[in-house]
């Protein structure tokens, strides 16, 4: 009987199940994606991680969301690409976040109980973000709780910022930065976290207004920056659906 593989065991286990909810393997890679209304892109594989612990192996769940208009899809730039979906998960508990952060496994039987907890942690924790995001202002909204720097820098045409201007984004960003302060405040009372109120409110206004609102209302004033983003907001749609039927997901 051949050896039982982490891949073998994940797509055995999770292949089946993800396949109820519209997912479907990626060809030539380990991923399980869906493409949500012709934009926004949802995966699930693992990624193997050392245990720790002699005599053992270990690996983790890799999920994340992108969008068509993302730098690329291309499977081998995934991983660099998901974040850490765990943590945006608001209903898990650190203990939860910790235990399926690293999954360890010895032989054949704990890799398949190993694969089946992370299978019921991904439909626990994952699955429901999924059904969050169907569209770009959706997207636009995780992307601000779960990698706030992904937004920056519109003007540079950094990464997911050109979504501001595809999704014609207007907001000011002022009662999202307001809710941010007072969460940081909260938790350095708690003592989790140091420095004053003037240090966080520079900070955050910083990364939030100066980064992101201003930077995006600059793409606005400026026509011919506006026809750049554009011009690159098509060039990556067209990457990304090439990349994507060339792995049949279209």
């Amino acid at each position: 009987m051949a050896e039982l593989t982490i891949n073998k065991a994940f797509q055995e286990v999770f292949g089946k199940e993800l396949e109820k909810y519209g997912f479907y393997k990626m060809k030539r890679s380990k991923y399980y994606v869906k493409l949500v209304n012709g934009e926004i892109f949802q995966y699930i594989s693992y990624l193997k991680e050392p245990s720790g612990i002699k005599g053992y192996h270990g690996f983790t769940i890799d999920a994340g969301i992108l969008t068509i208009y993302s730098k690329t899809l291309e499977p081998k730039e995934l991983v660099h690409r998901s974040g850490s979906l765990l943590s945006y998960a608001r209903n898990s508990s650190y203990e939860e976040r910790r235990n399926i952060s690293r999954i360890i496994y010895k032989d054949a039987d704990t890799l398949r109980q190993g694969v089946k907890f992370g299978l019921e942690k991904t439909k626990e924790l994952i699955l429901p973000l999924f059904e969050e995001v169907k569209d770009l202002n959706s997207y636009i909204e995780f992307r601000k709780y779960q990698r706030l720097d992904f937004l920056c820098g519109a003007d540079r045409l950094k990464e997911d910022s050109i979504l501001l201007i595809q999704a014609d984004n207007h907001e000011d960003f002022m009662a999202f930065f307001e809710k941010k302060l007072a969460e940081t405040m909260e938790a350095v009372k708690r003592g989790d976290g140091g420095g004053d109120y003037e240090y966080h409110y520079k900070m955050l206004y910083h990364s939030i207004i100066q980064c992101i609102a201003e930077p995006r209302d600059k793409v606005y004033s400026d026509e011919k920056l506006y026809a750049r983003v554009m011009e690159e907001l098509e060039r990556r749609k067209e990457q990304n659906l090439k990349i994507l039927q060339s792995h049949g997901v279209i």
